[in-house]
């Protein structure tokens, strides 16, 4: 006999609104790219209007970047430098294969979200169970369009890591082999130091097997997205200005926002919510929530990039103004302060320059990255400084290895792992102790 049970289950989910994604939308965008998409929805939606009084200083900038003389006229307080511009978009070239895939709708969707969210070297920065949260779809759906997007050119992009990029790029080529992807998977570092008798051991393959493989690996490329070469002019403007007020004896932030046209509600549209007909009034009502969603998320990202941006600023005061280092300054810290979760603030400095007195700054470079000790903290700078300071005083015929190196750190009272040492050391593009050594014979 078949009997039913009735269970009641409560959980907490965080469920994205429209109005919610278009406020962390909003929220990436630097001032340009915001620029650009406000005079899109001003076109797309007739119930947004600029508003001519508050945007009179807005039009004579526009007037003046149009003009030949534009470089003369700009306010000599902030600095405007140049980056190359891509001539093809990694971005771009994805989403055209994502579109000849002809998917349905959510498919495409998660796809799209996916690309979105590539660092300019190709690979996924968020993961599949963040990606899964934020899109609100299983985990397999993710999965499956992130197996899809891997087989897209520039081939290696998607990947979560070094290992993933280069299986892929060796997939989709046709060159993986069991004996390659274990090279990778599991001696790669050896592979880097190009450690063939001992990898000829480990794998019972002869040298000369070794090397093949290894020449296959070094063809590839460990961030295909960067094969997009930068070539036009594009100028950086800066997100906010920090500047030193004299009078009042403080750090201040501006928020360099004069680019973004004031935005209202046009009134003739809104008289149809009480005139019009049903089609009117259905039409009127969903623009004017997205009219009003957009200048409420505008506002918003303006606080946001404030708060942040000041709170930085003054931890930074000594670096900024002064001769001093960078301090180290976690997420966790800029939470506490400002009641914004981290996820937040990453998404609010990543992309966004800021004009300070020792020039125009990506605002996440004043982010030092540090690692917490029992007593202090100290940052990645600090580390590298030390790293480099021992191994430019090691014997040459005796250099110290990555083991040794971190042992050397621990007894200055910092504990860092061998791993770790060897990915500064890399960063620093410093070659491994077996490359540094030098002959016995060399005097």
């Amino acid at each position: 006999m078949l009997q039913f049970d009735l269970n009641l289950k409560m959980e907490n989910k965080l469920i994205l609104t429209q109005d919610m994604n278009l406020s962390l939308k909003i929220l990436q965008m630097n001032v340009l790219d915001l620029e650009k998409y406000v005079y899109e929805e001003i076109e797309a939606n007739p119930l947004l209007d600029i508003d001519e009084e508050d945007n009179k200083l807005f039009l004579q900038l526009m007037s003046y970047h149009e003009s030949s003389s534009y470089q003369e006229k700009s306010d000599e307080n902030i600095q405007k430098e140049f980056i190359e511009n891509k001539e093809l978009a990694l971005r771009d070239i994805l989403l055209e294969q994502l579109r000849l895939l002809k998917l349905d709708n959510k498919k495409y969707r998660i796809g799209k979200y996916i690309i979105d969210n590539l660092d300019d070297a190709g690979y996924l920065m968020l993961s599949i169970r963040d990606l899964s949260k934020e899109l609100r779809v299983r985990t397999e759906e993710v999965e499956e369009l992130i197996r899809t997007i891997q087989t897209f050119e520039p081939y290696g992009v998607c990947a979560r890591d070094l290992k993933e990029c280069l299986k892929i790029q060796l997939i989709n080529s046709g060159c993986a082999d069991d004996m390659i992807i274990k090279l990778i998977e599991d001696h790669l570092e050896d592979v880097g130091k190009l450690n063939y008798t001992k990898l000829s051991k480990c794998l019972g393959l002869e040298k000369e097997k070794i090397i093949y493989y290894i020449n296959v690996i070094k063809k590839l490329n460990p961030k295909p997205g960067l094969v997009y070469k930068e070539s036009s002019t594009q100028y950086i403007f800066p997100d906010a200005f920090i500047y030193f007020d004299k009078i009042n004896d403080e750090i201040k932030v501006e928020i360099m926002d004069k680019r973004i046209p004031k935005l209202k509600i046009n009134k003739m549209y809104v008289d149809l919510l009480a005139n019009g007909d049903t089609l009117e009034k259905e039409f009127v009502s969903d623009n004017f929530k997205r009219a009003f969603a957009l200048i409420k998320a505008i506002e918003n990202r303006k606080n946001t990039i404030e708060k942040i941006i000041s709170y930085i600023a003054k931890e930074q005061k000594d670096f900024l103004f002064k001769n001093g280092t960078k301090r180290t300054i976690y997420l966790s810290d800029i939470a506490k302060v400002t009641n914004l979760h981290e996820s937040t603030i990453s998404r609010t400095v990543n992309n966004k320059y800021v004009q300070t007195p020792k020039g125009i700054m990506l605002a996440k470079d004043l982010l030092s990255r540090g690692i917490s000790q029992e007593d202090d903290r100290i940052s990645v700078e600090q580390i590298k400084k030390l790293i480099k300071e021992i191994i430019t005083n090691e014997d040459k015929r005796r250099p110290y290895s990555d083991v040794q190196i971190s042992d050397l750190l621990l007894e200055k009272g910092i504990k860092i792992s061998r791993r770790t040492v060897t990915k500064y050391r890399e960063e620093m593009n410093i070659l491994p102790s077996n490359l540094r050594k030098l002959d016995k014979n060399v005097k």
